[in-house]
């Protein structure tokens, strides 16, 4: 009876199937390179993307920076009096806003900046306009006049509209901006280039603003056509955000615009800043020459890791080890100056698996590969088939 058992064990043990081996993700990253822009000179400079800034300077000056300005002075009417509506809790992309009445101080004010030589957009006693057309006037045409006249009416005050835009910028981690005016006209406020690029992106966050921003003309009722004076919205396809001049701090550009990788890949938009350049021309064409440079020296094929990585491992209960690798190179079309995360998404295994069977895939934590889909991970050998030793002493 006794043999008649032990045998019937010994066949059980030998026949029973093996367990199905669940993988066990390895952490992968690859280091960012360096980045490689050639900056102009002359200037006061930064570029940005992602959610990175590279500054021409290493200690960056707090400077003037003319009618950028107003920038900062439309996300503080639109954080005040928001542009879209709000209908049951959904924010509505109608960028209508309010409607202001303009009186005869806004028509002062018009007559006060034509005496002081700054860009103006006509405003008469009576005028009516939405809060959406006269943001294009301040954006587009860059109106001194409709910053003083906007603050007022949201805010009542000049002294009321600089606490509220200071503090509104801290709560924004833009920590190095002073606003003390609206226009930017007086030279009175100050930034810094990397501060400039993170005012940029919060205005392109804002889709009413954007979309002001990255017009090339408009019709007010008031006035006809007003037309943008970024002359790179019609140029080069950039999408805003503002120009700027004064004696005192030269000519300024905050420059978006989008770049399209390899394959038709969504766009990337990138930024810059150029403060104190000689002329509008010269801020127009560094800019456009630091941003070809920014992408052009720090984007493109980027092998995220090479074929045979490993990426994951499989244990056996009898102490078999073996390895999950990419099938591939993965290569994605990216910021080289970029982290890139890469994570293995397993599947468990028979035990009885040979090398090169498909064990998953590796998928990008913040890239896409170029191919668009997920490269497969391999195991690198067959998986050693437990002895009868260990069979025999592991039914149970």
């Amino acid at each position: 009876m006794g043999a008649v058992l032990i045998t019937a064990y010994t066949i059980l043990s030998l026949t029973k199937p093996l367990p199905m081996l669940k993988g066990k993700p390895l952490n992968y990253t690859k280091a960012a390179g360096d980045v490689m822009v050639t900056w102009p000179g002359g200037v006061e400079a930064a570029v940005g993307a992602e959610d990175k800034i590279f500054t021409s300077a290493a200690s960056e000056p707090k400077v003037p920076f003319a009618s950028i300005n107003k920038a900062v002075t439309a996300l503080a009417i639109v954080k005040k009096k928001p542009l879209g509506k709000v209908v049951n809790g959904i924010q509505m992309n109608d960028f209508t806003g309010e409607t202001i009445t303009f009186g005869p101080a806004d028509e002062a004010l018009y007559n006060l900046y034509v005496a002081k030589g700054g860009s103006v957009v006509r405003v008469k006693n009576g005028d009516r306009l939405t809060e959406y057309q006269a943001l294009q006037a301040l954006l587009m045409a860059s109106g001194n006049n409709y910053a003083d006249s906007l603050v007022q009416w949201a805010f009542g005050s000049m002294d009321a509209y600089t606490a509220f835009a200071n503090d509104m910028l801290r709560e924004y981690g833009i920590t190095n901006t002073t606003i003390k005016e609206a226009s930017g006209f007086d030279d009175l406020s100050t930034s810094t280039a990397s501060d400039i690029i993170k005012i940029g992106k919060k205005l392109k966050a804002d889709p009413g603003l954007s979309q002001i921003v990255g017009l090339n003309e408009a019709t007010l009722p008031t006035v006809g056509k007003i037309y943008n004076t970024n002359e790179l919205i019609v140029k080069n396809s950039a999408v805003g955000i503002k120009t700027g001049h004064t004696n005192g701090a030269g000519y300024c550009l905050l420059l978006a615009e989008p770049f399209y990788a390899e394959g038709g890949k969504a766009n990337e938009t990138l930024y810059s800043v150029v403060l104190g350049a000689g002329s509008s021309q010269e801020s127009f064409a560094l800019s456009s020459q630091l941003l070809r440079s920014f992408w052009e020296g720090n984007y493109g094929r980027v092998v995220v890791a090479k074929k045979g990585a490993a990426f994951a491992t499989y244990t056996a209960p009898w102490g078999a080890d073996v390895t999950a690798v990419a099938k591939e190179d993965i290569v994605a079309h990216d910021a080289k100056f970029l982290t890139f995360e890469a994570v293995a998404n397993t599947e468990n295994v028979a035990a009885s698996a040979k090398g090169g069977a498909v064990t998953g895939d590796v998928r990008g934590r913040n890239f896409t590969p170029l191919t668009g889909k997920p490269v497969e991970l391999v195991l690198t050998k067959d998986i050693p088939k437990p002895s009868v030793w260990w069979r025999l002493t592991h039914y149970f």
